[in-house]
């Protein structure tokens, strides 16, 4: 074995070698993932506007409408949140640097191409990773951290999608590594280094503006309890400074696109959010939906998500609780009750596991594990602190269909880094456990994103050869899903039963005859909701990933 590790050292443990076969082995997992299937919606209404781009050559994210002369507020566009913008263009995305990056990938070589954009950056996220418990540990090495954070945690997972979780990780851990630094003496001038990642991170992700008030803000409150008030000031100063130089340049790049900025395609969006989904004060399912990303195993019913990820939580602390005492064999058999709560569910169907600490166990070895080095608990201060204002803002509606707290992955990463080395050295049982147990339900995620991406994909190959001309789906996200696959696709969404309405009427404007209406869980649209002159003429059956979806098409009997 010492052999081995001798050869294969060199590789995995020398900076450019690891960087490049960490990019390689997420190639490799995303190898049969199918193209035109996505981990979400957000995904699919990228892809749509990158197919739109690069049809029509240009870098402007308009996407048209094809029903624009009957729904001039576009209220049924088929990419749902969909914005028509002052100038008429139609715009589903609220950020440009992934997409404006992705688009001469996407026309290089399509979808898969795009997709080295978060592989690179969750590559990174590793690199950072490494830095981080380099600073906490007092000059480890780091490499345990690097391949823990590149290959199991959810860095995996949103590495396979084109999503920016991946870079806003790498930003946000990048930046408490230097700002701890900072507090050890470097210069405060660094600053602005930590002050520029997170000014990066925050033009593609919005709780990275979180993670930018807290961090920040500890290190000088940090360095003006310690009397030095001088380098508090200067380290306030660059980050700030440091921010500023992507936050602009994001705004002029917005401003050369479309003439207009992203705050202005923001609030278009949130206008058209529903009020109890949208970002203003719901503390009662805030409290939900932060407990289930904290803590959830599962996607469905947010308090049986709670429970059981509870459950694997329980069990890895009397298991910490035992080796510490000396018993081994209970911590053991703790580990593998929590492990088997993982393969149960798993064999209950594969889905997403929404949970920080389920997702990624060994974050939770941040919280509990004791003796840390200053700057450790340090970390610790910044990643818990900002989970509260996190779940105070992040978008709610979608705390089940998530890997691992996307919205707090940076605290998550934090946390996992800082615990790894007091884990390895103090619980080399339970370090060992949480390691596997964090390999294996990377490993589950790897899967699910897998198929999923089959499912998705065949369902729209499916509605498409039975469906008429005009689609009209009861459920407003499902359209979103289809990403370039539906962009020649005469169809629409809809939220409620006065927007059925209106659709039904779009089909008979438009002239055609015939239209089929997408049942989400098979309920089928009120009476009330049909005009008298429509017959029904076909219905079967379809399966978006596991919801069942009616597919029922009218006609009009005049």
């Amino acid at each position: 074995m010492a052999e081995v590790w001798t050869r294969i050292r060199p590789v995995v443990c020398r900076p450019v070698p690891a960087f490049v076969l960490l990019v390689l082995a997420y190639l490799a997992l995303g190898a049969f993932n199918d193209p035109n299937g996505y981990l979400g919606a957000d995904t699919g209404a990228k892809v749509y506007t990158l197919e739109v781009m690069d049809r029509n050559d240009t870098t402007v994210p308009d996407i048209g409408y094809w029903a624009e002369d009957f729904d001039r507020d576009g209220d049924l566009h088929p990419v749902h949140h969909t914005v028509r913008q002052p100038d008429g263009s139609w715009v589903a995305v609220t950020t440009l640097p992934m997409l404006e990056a992705a688009a001469p990938l996407y026309g290089w070589a399509g979808y898969r191409a795009t997709l080295l954009l978060p592989m690179l950056a969750g590559a990174l996220a590793a690199v950072a990773a490494r830095s981080l418990a380099r600073r906490v540990d007092l000059g480890a090495s780091g490499w345990s951290a690097f391949w823990l954070v590149g290959l199991a945690s959810p860095v995996v997972i949103y590495a396979l999608d084109l999503w920016e979780h991946t870079a806003g990780v790498a930003c946000i851990v990048g930046a408490v590594s230097i700002l701890l630094g900072v507090l050890d003496d470097r210069p405060a001038w660094t600053a602005a280094g930590a002050g520029a990642l997170l000014g990066l991170g925050a033009v593609m992700r919005n709780e990275v503006l979180v993670y930018t008030l807290v961090s920040v803000g500890v290190t000088c409150i940090v360095l003006t309890l310690r009397r030095r008030f001088a380098p508090a000031i200067a380290t306030g100063v660059a980050s700030v400074v440091g921010f500023a130089l992507p936050w602009f340049a994001n705004v002029w790049l917005e401003s050369a696109v479309e003439g207009q900025s992203r705050a202005s395609r923001a609030t278009g969006t949130a206008s058209r959010v529903d009020p109890t989904t949208s970002s203003s004060l719901h503390l009662g399912q805030r409290f939900e939906e932060g407990l289930q990303t904290l803590a959830g195993l599962v996607s469905g019913t947010p308090t049986l998500s709670v429970v059981l990820g509870g459950g694997v939580i329980l069990a890895i602390v009397a298991a910490m609780r035992a080796e510490r005492r000396g018993d081994r064999t209970f911590a053991v058999v703790a580990l593998c009750a929590a492990g088997a709560v993982y393969v149960a569910d798993a064999l209950g169907g594969l889905g997403f596991v929404p949970g920080m600490l389920v997702a990624f166990p060994v974050a939770l070895a941040g919280l509990l594990v004791r003796g840390r080095t200053p700057p450790a608990k340090l970390a610790v201060a910044i990643a818990v602190a900002a989970l509260p204002l996190v779940y105070l803002f992040q978008f709610l509606g979608a705390s089940g269909p998530q890997w691992g707290g996307r919205y707090s992955l940076g605290s998550g990463i934090i946390l996992g880094v800082v615990g790894l080395g007091g884990l390895l050295t103090r619980f080399p049982v339970v370090g060992r456990g949480l390691i596997a147990l964090s390999v294996g339900v990377t490993l589950l995620g790897v899967a699910w994103v897998n198929v999923r991406s089959h499912d998705v994909a065949a369902f729209f190959d499916d509605l498409q050869e039975s469906s008429a001309p005009v689609v009209i789906a009861r459920q407003a996200f499902v359209l979103r899903e289809g990403g370039a696959s539906i962009v020649d696709e005469r169809w629409l969404s809809v939220e409620n039963e006065d927007e059925f309405s209106r659709a039904v009427n779009v089909v008979r404007d438009v002239g055609e005859d015939e239209f089929t209406v997408l049942e989400w869980d098979g309920v089928a649209p009120p009476e009330a909701s049909l005009p008298d002159d429509v017959i029904e003429v076909d219905r079967s059956l379809l399966h978006f990933i596991d919801t069942p979806v009616g597919v029922v098409t009218y006609r009009f009997a005049g």
